[in-house]
């Protein structure tokens, strides 16, 4: 029975994703498929395997959010299960008119009323940026992230533009406003940034991982040759780097999953990408 052809009642489904992508692929791609439940009357019950972060038989959405449904995988009403929902056009990706909607306030403004009420992180990862954030109470702390890494490697999104976010350029954007802040926060995949920023910086430059265990190349996080459990450690404390961010009072973003999780999260209208002269693909 396709439960898609009824209408008078809430059709309850499971939504299997299997992807090794980075786990922000894996958020828009279930953002987009909230947005078309609440849309289309449907109740979803998540599921993503991704074996980037964690064994094939663990549920990697589980691990770091409640279930934006409330749905138990269990329930004996759920009707159907799908993996390859046709979506329409997927709402978030790289492409230009991707980029464009994180320029719409109204558009940030919805998805952010979405992700406010239906994907809430377990209660851990909360209290672990509550805790980082604790000593800085009442200072005024500017966010940025800095993507590196496979983002501008051959087959990167920003394949071959590497020399237009430089660590130079981007200390150059961070000096146009630091003076009115406390702090600087950083999210960064390659660790080569916190030791440049740092050396600007200094004690002003916090951080919650700094990436020292991992070596700087064009290999996404993700895709290293890891334990399993570092990389779910990886993915956890990623999750956390993302809600600290999400706190800060001016954001400096790239068009990246991390910077546009990090956005939705906030509430902020204190922010800019400070990449939009790079062309993604």
């Amino acid at each position: 029975m396709d439960c898609r052809t009824k209408t008078k009642k809430m059709n309850k489904i499971i939504y299997h994703v299997n992807s090794p992508d980075g786990f922000g692929s894996n958020f828009f791609r279930i953002l987009t498929a909230i947005n078309y439940c609440i849309e289309k009357n449907f109740i979803s019950y998540i599921d993503i395997v991704n074996t980037s972060y964690c064994n094939s038989d663990q549920n990697c959405w589980n691990l770091i959010f409640e279930q934006p449904f409330k749905l138990n995988k269990n329930d004996p009403s759920i009707c159907e299960r799908y993996s390859d929902w046709d979506l329409g056009q997927y709402m978030f990706s790289y492409h230009e008119n991707h980029r464009r909607k994180f320029q719409d306030k109204n558009f940030i403004s919805s998805q952010r009323k979405i992700v406010h009420n239906y994907i809430r992180p377990h209660q851990y990862l909360l209290d672990s940026a509550s805790n980082f954030l604790n000593p800085y109470a009442g200072k005024k702390i500017l966010g940025v992230h800095k993507r590196g890494r496979d983002h501008f490697s051959s087959t990167g999104h920003a394949s071959g533009q590497r020399c237009k976010i430089t660590n130079e350029y981007l200390k150059s954007i961070i000096d146009d406003c630091i003076q009115k802040y406390d702090y600087l926060y950083l999210i960064s995949d390659e660790n080569c940034v916190y030791d440049f920023l740092s050396d600007n910086y200094g004690k002003k430059l916090i951080f919650f991982d700094d990436k020292k265990s991992f070596q700087d190349n064009e290999i996404g996080l993700h895709f290293l040759n890891i334990d399993i459990n570092e990389k779910t450690k990886m993915l956890k404390n990623l999750i956390v780097e993302i809600l600290i961010m999400a706190k800060c009072d001016k954001l400096l973003l790239m068009n990246s999953n991390v910077s546009h999780m990090s956005l939705l999260f906030s509430k902020t209208e204190n922010f800019e990408f400070y990449d939009n002269h790079v062309n993604y693909n």
